[in-house]
């Protein structure tokens, strides 16, 4: 397999050395007009500065076929066999298990609605093509992700936050909150929706605390002297 999917030529070798060639047929051209080889430039880059570079070509297409096939048999039995087959010493088979390490997710969480998140990138896995797959928890089989990914909606004017002394103050509905924030988990409460997280979209997540990777645990209303000394009011 890791001859098919790594030992083939990079897409674009024959284009990448195109200056090379340039500056040989230069070359060429003034050696059959006998001209004046003083007016070459002396020094010329290595870099190629014509035509295309070469670029990664690895066909993942006999993976995919691969593991689609082997859907829904235990996963240690699946990577047991490609062990047989390829040895993580070699360099070149160990590239394999980088990509298998990126297509199947090994440790998730499943919701009761079906959808599943990645304990490791903390965000959901939807199912592209036949790229993506994941081990499920409790049966340790191998399935691939029901949810496809929808295009997420206009993106929420952000609302107004400050992050002084080491805390995080953030204005909702017109009140001042010392907020408490927590990485992303589904399973994790937002005091703010009143719902795990799982049911608060990015796009909420974003314009309340800046980044889709946080959820409010905890949250206090400032008084008057609270917002002085965070220097939100004079």
């Amino acid at each position: 397999m890791h001859r098919k999917l790594i030992e083939r030529p990079r897409w674009g070798h024959r284009l990448s050395n195109a200056s090379v060639k340039h500056a040989r047929q230069v070359m060429q051209r003034r050696e059959a007009q006998h001209g004046d080889w003083a007016a070459l430039p002396r020094r010329q880059k290595m870099v190629p500065q014509r035509g295309t570079r070469k670029s990664l070509s690895d066909s993942l297409t006999p993976l995919c076929r691969f593991l689609l096939k082997r859907e829904g048999d235990r996963w240690d039995d699946i990577y047991s066999e490609l062990r047989q087959q390829m040895s993580p010493r070699s360099t070149i088979q160990m590239h394999i298990f980088e990509h298998i390490a990126h297509m199947v997710e090994t440790d998730v969480w499943l919701q009761p609605d079906g959808s599943v998140f990645s304990k490791r990138h903390g965000r959901q896995i939807y199912r592209y093509r036949h790229h993506r797959f994941y081990v499920h928890p409790e049966t340790g089989r191998l399935h691939r992700p029901t949810h496809r990914w929808k295009r997420p909606g206009p993106a929420l004017p952000a609302l107004p936050q400050k992050e002084h002394g080491g805390c995080f103050y953030l204005c909702f509905e017109g009140i001042w909150y010392r907020v408490e924030r927590q990485a992303f988990a589904p399973s994790a409460w937002d005091v703010f929706s009143k719902a795990s997280g799982a049911d608060v979209p990015v796009a909420v997540r974003v314009a309340r605390y800046g980044s889709s990777r946080w959820l409010a645990a905890r949250k206090l209303a400032l008084g008057r002297k609270a917002l002085k000394r965070a220097g939100l009011r004079r």
